[in-house]
């Protein structure tokens, strides 16, 4: 299995699926995650549910990625917020 120590990773749809399930998986392995997805309700929880399995740095935003104005802002936040960024995950691309 990889080493996710220490690494920064993204995951886009991450409050419900393929996402989620990987937000806690990449928790179990201690990664730093960066997560994002429309609701903050949903995100705000997922937070406090992976924050109770880790003390690795959990991240949240809420936007929506199919919006290209929101999609601009809130990567302009995560390159503005995060000196390394090691990985993204965004499931939709595995959805057919």
């Amino acid at each position: 299995m990889k080493n996710f120590s220490n690494k920064t990773i993204i995951i886009t749809g991450a409050t419900s699926g393929i996402g989620q399930a990987l937000a806690f998986k990449l928790t179990q392995l201690e990664a730093n995650l960066i997560l994002i997805s429309r609701s903050e309700e949903k995100l705000n929880q997922l937070h406090e549910q992976l924050s109770k399995k880790t003390s690795n740095q959990i991240h949240v935003y809420a936007a929506d990625l199919s919006n290209r104005t929101a999609c601009q802002t809130v990567f302009k936040k995560v390159i503005r917020n995060h000196s390394q960024i090691d990985g993204l995950i965004n499931p939709e691309l595995f959805i057919t």
